[in-house]
């Protein structure tokens, strides 16, 4: 069976597409623009609700929900005072959780787009050169969405609940060169797996916080993991252009 993605680009534009495993075909294309009216600002990040709505985070700060069909914009956010890096729903759809370069997780109230709460990560891993690293990735915990996995430009992963609070942290061990750039976590919540500027993939045991694999996954540039929602598969994909399937 297909799957649907929506992948985000720095042109603006999301494409909503109909992935199986020997193609990939263009359903729509939504133009998503900037809230700032700058459509060079690009989009960083973009979901899909029950709805078929488009939530995107852009690299003007700005959040905001489209209609995929309509392409027009039904709700703006905004605070960030960075990039928004990454972008989620509530399991319910009440509330829209974001990232950004500004070092803060926001959660907002999905109707009145007003700010309900936001919090940043505690320091752990982070050199005296880097205060405030940037977050990039956020994920749901799959089984209990009170919980949310955390990752910024760090050597340590967090586990928080969504009042800030950390339950959980898991490092790379690495003091130089093991900060991450990219979090995904498998279906049951049991396996989040972490690509590192040194293009290392680590996959840590959450229930225990053990470090259980690092595998050399590119040569260089990685930029992204991704886990497939049904199987033991791992995508991960670099700047120089390729993109692998590992098992997992």
């Amino acid at each position: 069976a297909g799957q649907a993605a929506a992948p985000a680009a720095h042109d603006a534009y999301v494409l909503w597409c109909h992935v199986s495993c020997s193609h990939l075909s263009l359903l729509q294309k939504v133009f998503i623009w900037p809230c700032l009216g700058v459509p060079a600002a690009g989009v960083a990040a973009a979901v899909v609700n029950a709805h078929v709505q488009v939530l995107s985070g852009s690299y003007d700060g700005s959040i905001c929900v489209h209609g995929l069909k309509s392409g027009k914009m039904l709700k703006e956010y905004r605070g960030h005072t960075s990039y928004v890096q990454d972008v989620c729903f509530s399991v319910d759809g009440s509330q829209v959780i974001s990232c950004s370069s500004d070092a803060t997780v926001r959660i907002w109230d999905a109707k009145t787009c007003e700010q309900l709460h936001g919090f940043r990560p505690p320091h752990s891993g982070v050199s005296s050169e880097k205060e405030d690293p940037g977050i990039h990735t956020i994920q749901l915990h799959p089984l209990h969405p009170e919980q949310i996995f955390v990752s910024n430009q760090s050597s340590t992963l967090f586990l928080m609940n969504l009042s800030g609070q950390v339950i959980k942290a898991v490092q790379s061990g690495k003091r130089e060169g093991g900060d991450f750039r990219h979090m995904a976590v498998s279906p049951r919540g049991e396996w989040v797996y972490a690509v590192g500027e040194d293009n290392v993939l680590y996959c840590f045991n959450v229930a225990t916080g053990k470090l259980e694999h690092i595998m050399q996954v590119h040569e260089k540039e990685v930029i992204g993991v991704a886990h497939h929602p049904h199987r033991n598969l791992v995508a991960t994909y670099a700047q120089e252009g390729p993109l692998f399937l590992w098992k997992a």
